[in-house]
């Protein structure tokens, strides 16, 4: 196990739970996700677990991705993150996905 400090999991925690839920509303997988912003299943999943070798880049390509601004993907709290899934407006027919 390795040894985190607690703000380090606060983030952890944070980013995986607001991924996972910003992927349940968009719709997507993380295989979807990993491919948009040019990373393998396995690899993307990874990133999500190391926070140290987390980039700038790779953050800010994923709020692009998943439509939300980079600062939403280290909320806590379920104030930010949408209740329900949200029509996706970059599409020719805008339809909401996931649940």
């Amino acid at each position: 196990m390795i040894n985190r400090p607690a703000s380090e999991e606060i983030v952890l925690v944070s980013i995986k739970h607001n991924v996972a839920r910003l992927l349940q509303v968009r719709g997507l997988t993380e295989r979807d996700l990993g491919a948009r912003v040019g990373m393998e299943r396995e690899e993307f999943h990874r990133w999500l677990d190391d926070p140290p070798k987390r980039k700038e880049t790779v953050v800010k390509k994923i709020a692009t991705e998943l439509l939300v601004p980079d600062f939403y993907l280290f909320a806590e709290g379920e104030g930010l993150l949408p209740a329900a899934s949200i029509a996706d407006f970059r599409l020719s027919t805008p339809a909401r996905k996931g649940n």
